[in-house]
Formats: C-alpha cells, structure tokens, sequence
C-alpha cells in the first residue's frame, strides 16, 4: 500500500514539473513558431530575449517572445 502511494507522488510531482514549463518555448518549438531551421535558434539562443538555459536544455519564455514578435524586433 505504501508503494503505491509513493508512485501517486512521484507522478504528481513529474507532472507538476511539466506544468512548469507549460509558458516555454523548446529549441524545436521555438523554432517551428519562427518558421526557422533548429541550428538558427541554437546559434541566436543567447540575443533572443527570455532565453534561459536550465541545466543543459534551453527554453525560451513564451511570453517575452511573443511581445517581442508583436513589436517586429525579436533579436
């Protein structure tokens, strides 16, 4: 029984994890967003704004990106 509610929890908290990600742009998905190749964003990733680098991946905040894109001056 134990068992089984320590794996509830580790899947609440897996989930919570993805939740907070939910407001980020991936390399891939920021790329597809900007219609532009995957090796484009991974060599301007540091100019666009709300580029973060958590761990080895990178995201890029969703907000702050689009902001800028409605502005007409991403980088």
């Amino acid at each position: 029984m134990e068992n089984e509610q320590k794996d509830v929890r580790v899947e609440d908290s897996s989930q919570g994890n993805l939740r907070d990600f939910d407001g980020c742009y991936t390399t891939d998905s920021l790329a597809v967003r900007l219609n532009v190749s995957k090796k484009f964003v991974v060599s301007h990733r540091q100019r666009i704004p709300g580029a973060m680098k958590i761990g080895r991946i990178w995201r890029f905040d969703k907000a702050t990106v689009e902001r800028r894109l409605a502005r007409g001056n991403l980088l």
